[in-house]
């Protein structure tokens, strides 16, 4: 049974996020103050040598970066697969969105939960660039509509877990620093643009990726660099020059707009980096580097108490009850005492500490109180089925999750509480397949391809 905790695999994907990507970062031509700041990186000494020499024609110039898609058959769908075994063909129709061949039809693809389908597509997608299956390691020339679809992909990989492939194709990208990344390369595309086509959002993916490998830290190392790139464009900013260095006009709103943005990338790699540290079990330092995040001038209130509250929970699966509930403390300065769902984040701290000590019944109690501030909180629900497993109380915890998925099903149908849910029907009964059968309907019809088939715990 899944209980009171953070998950240390925690995705840099947000689904919101990933929907939104696919638009276009700025116009062809000219430099925008907006365009400006939101591609800016110095070129690598590599790309500077090259740019400070004439470009040869177009036609002339090498291909530094040669990416191609590294798996050929779609990607299917097992939760359809597993209907079809157990359901049969008629109670298994399921209909997934036909979608064109186009980013809208990803970005549908993407909000519905599709995201195996969506992977399929970004590799239809990226072959009219000639950077499709079996194209890796052959020439082909970047945009920045190719390089957000490769970017789009490897979010999807990674909210998949399909670390091995993600790594694959990453590694056909280099270090990201390559002459061919920058709009510099491309004067009769992008004239007068300057900085690096690569999304930062694909930089960070590139170096937290490294801790799937066999050389983990190698993860720490990008984002170090990562990190050391940003502090640079940080310092020319406060001096009054453009995010590379170079000498432009730059008005006081220009530059404290440049900065919102750069301090707020700054946060999301060190956010990384703790998911980084809770991989290679470096857990103490992963809080270190959350609590730099909520020190930070420009982390929200509702952040901070967000990860006030999971480093709480952490501590509490570390065994340090002691730092938890300071932690713990330090969320409920964050929280607005008027708002019933704050007030409920509060009462569910009391609860897992109750959990920790082995104290389920008045956990559980509290469990009803924070659910009753707040009663579309599933985690808390989800937990409360977990205190009354223990005290003995089964078919009230059936009952329990059973009712949340009736009230809440958009966020009760999750993961987390089918495999609870699935593990409570085999406790309760030998004979568990049917109910089984009746949550995996219900996946069926309201989640997409890539809901974790393996949390009904079907065969």
């Amino acid at each position: 049974m899944d209980g009171a905790g953070m998950s240390r695999d925690d995705s840099v994907v947000n689904l919101d996020d990933m929907a939104q990507t696919t638009t276009s970062r700025g116009s062809k031509g000219g430099h925008s103050p907006f365009d400006r700041r939101t591609t800016a990186w110095t070129p690598s000494s590599r790309a500077a040598q090259v740019f400070a020499q004439p470009l040869p024609a177009a036609d002339k110039r090498l291909s530094y970066t040669m990416p191609g898609i590294m798996q050929e058959a779609p990607l299917g769908d097992p939760v359809g697969d597993l209907a079809k075994k157990h359901l049969g063909d008629v109670h298994a129709a399921v209909v997934r969105p036909s979608v064109e061949r186009s980013t809208d039809g990803l970005r549908r693809l993407i909000a519905s939960g599709n995201l195996r389908s969506a992977v399929d597509l970004t590799g239809i997608l990226l072959a009219a660039y000639n950077q499709g299956f079996g194209k890796a390691h052959s020439p082909s020339k970047h945009t920045v509509e190719s390089l957000e679809l490769w970017c789009v992909r490897f979010q999807l990989l990674m909210a998949l877990k399909m670390n091995t492939l993600l790594h694959s194709e990453l590694e056909t990208f280099g270090d990201l620093e390559a002459p061919d990344m920058f709009f510099q390369y491309y004067p009769e595309i992008y004239p007068m643009k300057r900085g690096s086509m690569v999304p930062f959002s694909m930089r960070v993916i590139h170096a937290e990726a490294a801790k799937f490998t066999p050389n983990p830290s190698d993860a720490l190392t990008r984002l170090n660099k990562l990190i050391a790139n940003i502090n640079a464009i940080m310092s020319n900013l406060s001096h009054g020059r453009w995010e590379d260095g170079s000498v432009g006009e730059l008005s006081d709103d220009d530059r404290l707009e440049s900065e919102a943005l750069w301090k707020s990338r700054l946060n999301a790699v060190r956010q990384s980096m703790a998911r980084t540290f809770f991989t290679i079990k470096e857990y103490h330092l992963a809080s270190a580097s959350l609590a730099q995040v909520c020190h930070s001038e420009n982390c929200s209130l509702e952040e901070k108490s967000r990860i006030y509250s999971s480093l709480g929970r952490i501590n509490l699966e570390l065994g340090d009850q002691q730092q938890a509930a300071e932690w713990f403390q330090k969320c409920s300065e964050f929280v607005d005492p008027t708002n019933p769902a704050a007030k409920g984040v509060v009462i569910g701290h009391k609860a897992y500490q109750k959990m920790f000590y082995g104290n389920y019944a008045e956990a559980y109690e509290l469990m009803l109180e924070a659910a009753a501030a707040n009663d579309a909180n599933v985690d808390i629900l989800n937990n409360a089925a977990v205190c009354l497993l223990y005290v003995g109380r089964l078919t009230d915890a059936i009952q329990l999750l059973e009712k949340a998925l009736r009230d809440h099903p958009s966020i009760a149908l999750n993961e987390s509480v089918i495999i609870n849910l699935s593990t409570l029907y085999e406790l309760a009964t030998a004979r568990s397949a049917g109910r089984k059968h009746a949550l995996l309907q219900m996946v069926l019809q309201a989640r997409g391809d890539c809901f974790n088939a393996a949390s009904l715990k079907l065969p």
